[in-house]
């Protein structure tokens, strides 16, 4: 009975006769042409007629699949909604079905999105019929799991496992005689995850590697703003990527990307210049903009006016269809075929994303995107390079006798910055910094992907609870820390400034219950320009301090806490100019570490660099004003080095040569200290 019930289950998971191929001779056509397949098995996918950047793409992809005359690497940008993506999964179901390569590598910008890829491959393969009638060697044993991924241990085929493998992050094509496809493996990563070492041992033995690799938009929008992480990326395809298939063995890889902003890694990538190998290629949805641009200035007019009084744009449609042979003159649309609902050609559709945003438009379907105007006054990575001190994390030089620090409040996390100065010269050194709650494991975060928050700290139920739970915590981890001066000193921090601006109510309860209130000070950021007044002509009062770009206030009013206002423009400019004095002069700024691995301030130097100045000049003043980068990066750590300065003027700390003013008072305070004698 036993041995009967075996049998039985044994029958039950053998899948059976594989029925023929449909179309011999469809499939034969198929495997000789990219395009073909393509085409043929996904034409819900491809509805239009190809253009000519697509036909000369996918014969460059083509040619990179099948590993033959060429470099075998293409990295191609082009527009936003082409279709690269799904020519390219389609094109990785064509490498493995026809058993070009026996192991392909899909690589996304993270894991997330690797896996998302994945889940559109394994979806064709479960539900496409075209396909599965003329690849039935693939299609049936994976219908045969009927989505039950656990049916994969016990599937056979004639008696013998077919050793299918059917994961969230990697497949295992069915072991079928006479198959090119046979344990073919499809396997997802992000760039950033564990790219190295990807292989694979078949039935046989045989370890297997990747032999081509599908990278799909390698980068995000926030690591495109990242010089850092741009290398980083840009490193891993050039080195992991291209070294996945092992000692002697050529490489294939397509990377469809799209450039978001000059310089980033995608372009770089597509420089011919920079990056040969890849043989770039740009592809564009104008290649020549219409000549008479004042008429499309004035569809523009009309759109807005129509959208602004809740209509739909059509008297500027109406405009282009009366002038529309004039409005076409000199246009070179990529895709004709690729007109929006209810627009009357490709190129009202292209020059309406035009009007809309001109930099995303020059970026994402250009592939050019425009110069962001870095100016000189700008900090740059390299201003940061080679500013190591030398010293531990939290280790205070000997000649740093001030130490301050500065906690910016954001909704979802708390980052903190401590710097140590000397009181002469404004010499300093970045000590330690963070953000709480921390973010274990992780080299490189944003606020936007935090894996620990606030919120997940603490039982409040609202946000004011949630942040001053925070404080709670953070404050005397910074206050309470006795840090350590070279000669074995022990010092604390002197000053701590804390951002007010969000949630001013919570800050200040915090400050004003906290045992080292005494250390604390609640601030407020303004950026004052060219047009504003400064703080050194703000009249003082008494019980008022007007310091070096810096003002107390006297906490009178309903919140009863003094704080103070600082010039967010100024200290800005002030810190770009203390990165740029070299190590060993008076005033120049230093990092902790030593650039070998132990800290490489990659989040903290994109944080300091996120910020441009536009140079104004108003009132008899020249200020440079400061403002978020397109994209608008991170810029938490930056806001509290500024904090952590200002706080050092507040304690005394001076340029050399005096350049500061001493902090102005009010006569009648003059008075109180001279009846009082102090």
């Amino acid at each position: 009975m036993a041995a009967k019930s075996r049998e039985r289950s044994a029958a039950g998971r053998d899948i059976g006769e594989i029925p023929k191929v449909a179309n011999p001779k469809r499939r034969a056509k198929a495997r000789e042409s990219l395009q073909f397949f393509l085409k043929t098995y996904f034409p819900e996918r491809f509805p239009l007629d190809w253009s000519p950047d697509h036909i000369k793409n996918i014969a460059k992809i083509e040619v990179a699949a099948k590993g033959g005359e060429g470099s075998g690497l293409f990295a191609v940008a082009m527009p936003r909604g082409s279709g690269k993506t799904t020519i390219c999964e389609g094109a990785v179901i064509w490498v493995a079905v026809e058993g070009y390569s026996p192991y392909v590598a899909l690589i996304g910008a993270s894991s997330d999105a690797a896996s998302e890829m994945l889940e559109s491959v394994k979806s064709e393969f479960e539900s496409n019929d075209l396909l599965a009638e003329d690849y039935p060697e693939v299609c049936f044993p994976i219908r045969a799991l009927e989505g039950n991924a656990q049916r994969c241990r016990g599937q056979t085929y004639k008696g013998e496992s077919t050793l299918i493998r059917w994961k969230k992050s990697s497949i295992v094509l069915p072991r079928i005689p006479e198959s090119k496809a046979s344990e073919v493996i499809i396997k997802a990563s992000g760039i950033t995850g564990r790219v190295r070492g990807m292989k694979h041992t078949r039935s046989d033995g045989k370890p297997v590697r990747p032999s081509f690799a599908l990278v799909d938009d390698p980068q995000t929008d926030d690591s495109a703003y990242s010089p850092q992480q741009c290398a980083r990326r840009l490193k891993t395809m050039n080195g992991a990527i291209l070294k996945l298939a092992g000692p002697g063995v050529k490489m294939s890889a397509v990377c469809p990307c799209t450039v978001i902003r000059a310089g980033d890694m995608a372009d770089s990538l597509l420089d011919r210049e920079k990056n040969p190998h890849w043989q770039g290629e740009r592809c564009k949805m104008l290649y020549a903009f219409p000549e008479n641009l004042s008429l499309w200035k004035q569809y523009a007019i009309l759109r807005a006016e129509s959208l602004r009084a809740d209509g739909d744009g059509s008297p500027a449609r109406e405009f282009y269809r009366a002038n529309r042979k004039a409005m076409d003159a000199g246009a070179l649309v990529a895709w004709p075929q690729r007109v929006d609902p209810g627009d009357l050609s490709a190129l009202e559709s292209a020059m309406k994303l035009w009007i809309d945003d001109k930099y995303s438009f020059m970026a994402e379907c250009q592939n050019e995107p425009l110069d962001e105007g870095v100016n000189e006054g700008d900090l740059k990575p390299a201003d940061l390079a080679n500013r190591y001190s030398g010293r531990l994390r939290g280790h205070v030089p000997v000649w740093a006798s001030k130490l301050t620090a500065f906690i910016d409040v954001q909704q979802t996390a708390l980052y903190w910055l401590v710097a140590g100065w000397n009181p002469s010269c404004f010499t300093g050194a970045v000590l330690d910094y963070g953000v709480w709650p921390e973010q274990p494991g992780r080299r490189y975060y944003t606020l936007a992907d935090l894996q620990h928050t606030l919120q997940s700290r603490s039982s409040a139920g609202g946000i004011e609870g949630q942040i001053r739970h925070g404080l709670n915590q953070l404050g005397p981890q910074i206050l309470g820390r006795e840090w350590v001066r070279e000669g074995g000193a022990v010092v604390r921090v002197d000053r701590c400034f804390v951002d007010a601006g969000f949630q001013t109510d919570t800050v200040y309860e915090f400050v004003r219950a906290s045992p080292h209130a005494t250390s604390l000070v609640p601030t407020h950021g303004r950026a004052i320009g060219a047009k504003g007044r400064p703080l050194s002509q703000y009249k003082v009062n008494q019980g008022e301090r007007c310091g070096f770009h810096w003002f107390q206030t006297t906490g009178e009013g309903k919140r009863a806490t003094r704080h103070v206002l600082i010039d967010t423009n100024f200290w800005k400019s002030f810190l770009v100019a203390r990165f740029r004095q070299a190590i060993g002069e008076p005033g120049a700024l230093q990092l902790f570490g030593t650039g070998r691995g132990d800290a490489d301030h990659d989040m903290l130097a994109d944080h300091l660099c996120a910020e441009k100045s536009t140079r104004v000049e108003a009132n008899g003043r020249v200020v440079l004003e400061w403002s978020l980068r397109p994209g608008r990066p991170d810029n938490h750590w930056l806001d509290c080095l500024v904090g952590a300065a200002a706080a050092a003027s507040f304690e005394g700390v001076t340029l050399a040569g005096g350049q500061e003013k001493k902090p102005r008072t009010s006569w009648r305070e003059k008075q109180a200290r001279k009846l009082s004698g102090r």
